[in-house]
């Protein structure tokens, strides 16, 4: 049942009718102070017309290639796309106080297109107890949407297959929009092992957002990590030999973020048009027909809602890890222990400003700063019984602190 139909449906009051006598107009509250719901048959009847239709195509195609030994060149392209189509009739109606005269069609639809198109060349190489493994690549990726509705009035005849925007006789309202955003990525990975003992790990991403300002469109991203297992090595086998696995390891990485609006960083403006009563206080009538009355669709002019940021930029986030895994008993008893440090610096964010600033104040910045840090141990234990019944048994605890440790002084002067 649809949701809106569901709460009249249950508050309608029993001695209401469904029908007027006749059978066919709708029944309603007759009379001040009762109870004036919807009638939920009539909603029912009334929307059984209005549907939508949704279309996805998706796939990914991929070619691969090894021109040399080690050495694999691979190419995919995956594409999204889909449609969005919904036509909603509204009907006129008396249902006793309740009652509609106005009819219309309105119609949404919406087209969205994405895809990624990745490239990528590998080459691994082997030489003794040493391990090698090179990556580099490329990526773009694109994401646009677009939008169209559009409303009529005025019919004769109430039926489905004549309710489409042709017919109508009475006002005419549409409007779209269109969105969209594009990354591009270039990236590269080194790992090395030794006897599987030692491990070593280097990463660089150069990423470019549409989403940001011109002046910074690119950030640099780039990570380490290494590992040494020390159940690996003959001293710990003979010192300690009661470790099924012992490994330290210790990373650092930056990783960028831009998860704004596509327009964040343009100054916006609003065309708002005539309507209404012109005696209301409100944008929506703030335009007059030649003879003085608030009515029409003269356009009224333009509204500032955002100002731009050319220097908007990646929010960054650096994190430092130490970490100790550990395991008894041939890994029947496993273990964990990590310290960390997180900081994050230009954290996008749209603020609340000052009114001074007036008309157009809302501005997309680079904010505050916040670090947290903190240790993490879990240890888990799992075993069988006899009769082959498995459990496993876990915990953790951990401890951190965050804090904002700056907020640029731009920020406090512009929003407070």
């Amino acid at each position: 049942m649809d949701p809106g139909v569901l709460d009249p449906a249950l508050r309608a009051l029993p001695i209401i009718p469904v029908h007027t006598v006749d059978g066919i107009g709708w029944g309603g509250p007759p009379v001040g102070g009762m109870n004036d719901r919807q009638n939920p048959l009539r909603l029912l009847e009334y929307n059984k017309d209005n549907g939508y239709q949704y279309q996805r195509f998706f796939g990914n195609v991929y070619a691969e290639l090894q021109p040399v030994k080690n050495l694999t060149l691979k190419s995919s392209f995956g594409i999204d796309l889909s449609n969005y189509y919904k036509r909603m009739l509204q009907r006129s109606y008396v249902s006793g106080r309740l009652h509609n005269e106005t009819n219309a069609v309105n119609i949404d639809q919406s087209d969205t297109e994405k895809w990624t198109w990745s490239n990528t060349a590998q080459y691994t190489a082997k030489a003794g107890n040493h391990h090698f493994d090179v990556l580099g690549g490329m990526e773009m990726y694109k994401d646009t949407f677009k939008n169209t509705w559009l409303r009529k009035e005025g019919f004769l005849i109430e039926t489905p297959d004549y309710m489409y925007p042709e017919a109508g006789t009475g006002d005419a309202f549409n409007g779209g929009s269109s969105t969209y955003y594009s990354l591009m990525s270039y990236f590269g990975k080194f790992s090395y092992d030794y006897d599987n003992r030692y491990l070593f790990s280097a990463t660089m991403r150069y990423d470019g957002s549409s989403r940001f300002g011109k002046n910074n469109r690119y950030g640099t991203f780039p990570a380490f990590s290494a590992g040494w297992r020390i159940n690996k090595e003959q001293f710990a086998q003979n010192l300690i030999p009661f470790f099924s696995d012992l490994r330290l390891r210790a990373g650092w990485g930056q990783t960028g973020n831009q998860e704004i609006n596509n327009s964040a960083v343009y100054s916006l403006y609003i065309a708002n048009y005539a309507g209404g009563n012109p005696t209301w206080a409100t944008s929506y009538s703030a335009a007059y027909d030649i003879s003085g009355v608030g009515s029409g669709l003269l356009p009224s002019g333009f509204i500032a809602t955002q100002t731009k940021n050319d220097d908007l930029k990646w929010e960054t986030t650096t994190q430092t890890n130490l970490g100790l895994d550990f395991g008894f008993f041939n890994q029947k008893l496993t273990g964990s222990v990590d310290v960390y440090k997180k900081a994050t610096k230009d954290i996008l964010v749209s603020p609340p400003y000052l009114a001074v600033i007036g008309e157009g104040g809302n501005r997309w910045v680079n904010g505050a700063s916040m670090e947290n840090k903190g240790i993490e141990v879990a240890l888990s234990y799992q075993n069988k019984t006899s009769g082959g019944f498995g459990y496993e048994v876990s915990g953790n605890i951990s401890m951190n602190r965050n804090k904002v440790t700056e907020l640029p002084q731009s920020v406090v002067n512009n929003y407070g």
